[in-house]
This record gives C-alpha cells, structure tokens and sequence, in this order.
C-alpha cells in the first residue's frame, strides 16, 4: 500500500463546520503496510523479494517507483487491473495527524490471480530463508494461498513469520512463529480476557490450534508476552510507541526484527530484545517521519503483502529476474502443485473452516 502525507498547519477552524482548517504546505508519499517489514529487512542486510499485488493505476506505479529507487525487486509484484491500489492519505498539522483517508478494496482474489501469487512465491522459497505473511486484511492473503504457501515452507524447511488479521487469524496452522496483538487474538478465539490466568489459557489455546513453535502477543502499555512450547516469557513495556500518529510502522519494524532473528537461527528471547530496543526507538520518532532512517538502521517503507528473504550480504542471486523467465502461456515454472478447500497435509497446514 502507499502512505501519502498532506502537511500544512492550522491555526484556525472552519466557518462551515468544528473542524480546523489546514493550510498546505507541502505533500510526500511512502511505501506503506506490509512493505515496511521489506525495507526494514533490506535496511538490516536481508535480500529482500516482496510478493503482493497492485492495481493498474498511478498509485500502483508510484510503489513501484518506490521499491526500485530501494534496489529492491518488484518481480514478485502482480498487477491487476480490476483492483485499486490501497492508498491512506494522512492531513497533517504540526505532526498532529487531523483527518486519514483510506482508498482500498477488500475483495479476495480471483481464482486465477491467486494461483499465480502462490506459484510465484513457491519457485522463490528455495533461494530464500525464511517467509513472511504480512496481512492486513486487504484480500491478497487468502485461506488457499495460506495452506498452499505454509506446507511448501514445511517441506523446503522455512521458517515462517505470520503477522495476522483477525479474519484469517486460524488459518495460519504450521506456521513457525505467530505475532499479533492481544485484541486480535481475544476476537480470534472468542476467549475473553479478565486476568493473567485467561491470557495464557488463550495462548496455549491458539498454540495448541495453529501447531506454531513460538506466539508473541503484544499488550501495549503493559508489554508482551511470549508463549514457546515449554516456556512463557513476559517483556514489561518500554518507553515505547507514543499512542497515535508516532505508533505508525512500529509493528513492521518489530515484524522485520524478528524475521531477521528467525532467519539467523537466533533464540526468540534474544530476538525480543533486539525487538522492543526497536520499538523504543521507533516509537520515539513522529509517525511520517521516514525519509533518512537508513540512518538508524530501520527503514520505514517498502510494498508487499508476504515477503521472502535471504539474511546476511552473501546472497548475490538475482531472484526478480529468475521470477520473471515465466513462459507467456502463464506456466512460471515447475512450481508444486495448487491445493484447494479444506485438503489438509500431513494435519500441518489445512484450511480451517
């Protein structure tokens, strides 16, 4: 997605209704949502391929502009013409955000679209380390795209890094390692939350559910916790994101840390640290302020809805360019073949109805 930014200032309201009036400034747009997690892990070395899809139209260019000026392939992007490009435009007044605009469509995927997706990142994962799912609920991660990209992982031997929603939350079964949000998880399960004793009953429920190895469940001001299978680790909170306009990115930052830990063969709690030492910093930052934070190591922009990577500098193959030798009858490749509905594999990676 894009993230456009209307700067301006306001020192009066408007005649016509309670609202300030913003006098313009100046404007800049990012790459936004998932793609955060991409510039971060090329910000941290990675070698970096985003998966996702775009519309045919002016904000879909703009983002691939966005991920070649980073260096950063745009192979694994598809374009489709019925979509729109998901946009947010924020109205921002003396880092004061007033009003954000969001101009996306939800839909799922056609059937043929997604086959294509999912083809596309399974000729990708053997040059790969590891796989992010980064969802945000736009249609582009669906159930079949899951199952069939998660059992691939499993049988390559990838570690995956799911970032859910709550509409697909149990889905992602054999999934190496889950991050959300406790509000997500409680409407996941429909487990409600009173005490300490209910949350860790509602991690071992959804680790007992998704088959995962790890669970990191973040609970803002009162920090995080983390369920493995033989250990329950709580992180009290940071300084952390500021509520608001300065919380924007933290989750991707935190998200490519993670990966980044998870690809290295690094242990979780050790990745935890790393994380909230991210999320300290970033949430100390204003929320659009993006330009130049290769300077602190994490980049803030980027495109994708899953992206696979590769860690260290010592991977020099090209993996956009082995992507895009696709024959013009649509085959890409000798990739596996598709799963569909509810066709469970090894009880790792079905679709839940």
């Amino acid at each position: 997605m894009l993230d456009r930014y209307v700067w301006g200032s306001a020192t009066r309201l408007s005649p016509e209704a309670p609202v300030p009036v913003v006098d313009f400034m100046d404007e800049s747009q990012v790459l936004g949502g998932a793609g955060n997690v991409a510039a971060n892990l090329a910000a941290l070395g990675a070698s970096v391929l985003p998966f996702g899809v775009i519309g045919e139209d002016e904000a879909g260019r703009a983002i691939n502009s966005c991920l070649e000026a980073r260096g950063i392939s745009t192979k694994g992007i598809l374009a489709d013409r019925s979509r729109i490009t998901t946009v947010k435009t924020r109205v921002v007044a003396k880092h004061h955000q007033i009003v954000r605009i969001d101009r996306e469509r939800r839909d799922l995927l056609g059937h043929a679209l997604e086959e294509r997706l999912i083809r596309r990142i399974k000729m990708a994962l053997a040059k790969l380390d590891a796989l992010v799912i980064s969802d945000y609920d736009k249609g582009v991660i669906t159930p079949v795209l899951i199952s069939n990209v998660v059992e691939e992982c499993r049988i390559q031997g990838r570690p995956v890094l799911a970032q859910p929603k709550v509409r697909h939350y149990l889905d992602y079964i054999g999934v190496t390692m889950v991050k959300s949000n406790v509000r997500e998880a409680t409407i996941a399960t429909g487990v409600s939350m009173v005490n300490d004793t209910s949350l860790r009953n509602m991690g071992h429920n959804l680790m007992s559910r998704l088959e995962c190895e790890s669970l990191l469940l973040t609970r803002s001001e009162q920090g995080m916790i983390l369920f493995e299978k033989k250990n329950i680790t709580s992180f009290p909170a940071l300084k952390g994101p500021k509520p608001g306009f300065n919380a924007v990115g933290v989750r991707d930052c935190m998200t490519a840390v993670l990966a980044m830990s998870l690809a290295s063969g690094a242990k979780m709690r050790d990745a935890f640290l790393a994380e909230r030492d991210v999320e300290e910093y970033r949430g100390s930052r204003s929320g659009a302020d993006r330009e130049g934070e290769e300077t602190a190591l994490f980049a803030v922009d980027g495109v994708g809805e899953a992206q696979g990577f590769s860690s260290g500098t010592g991977h020099d193959r090209d993996y956009g360019a082995e992507l895009g030798r696709e024959s013009h009858g649509g085959r890409e490749g000798q990739a596996p073949p598709l799963r569909h509905g509810n066709e469970g594999t090894k009880g790792r990676a079905r679709v839940m109805a």
